[in-house]
């Protein structure tokens, strides 16, 4: 279909890559930090709340 138009074929590719880029950094990040978050009973924050972010084990943004 769009093989003829080179211009506007790029974007498909280039849109599939980046969709499966974002799906990887999600199940890189995000989840092992959802994962660690849901074991938490709802309430104050954990005293451990800076080790952990410190370890690495949540991606914060400041």
């Amino acid at each position: 279909m769009l093989r003829d138009e080179s211009p506007a074929f790029w974007f498909v590719p280039v849109a599939t890559l980046l969709y499966a880029a974002s799906l990887a950094v999600w199940f890189g990040l995000v989840k092992p930090a959802n994962d660690v978050l849901a074991t938490w009973a709802p309430g104050p924050i954990p005293d451990n709340f800076e080790a952990i972010r410190c370890a690495g084990r949540l991606a914060t943004w400041r």
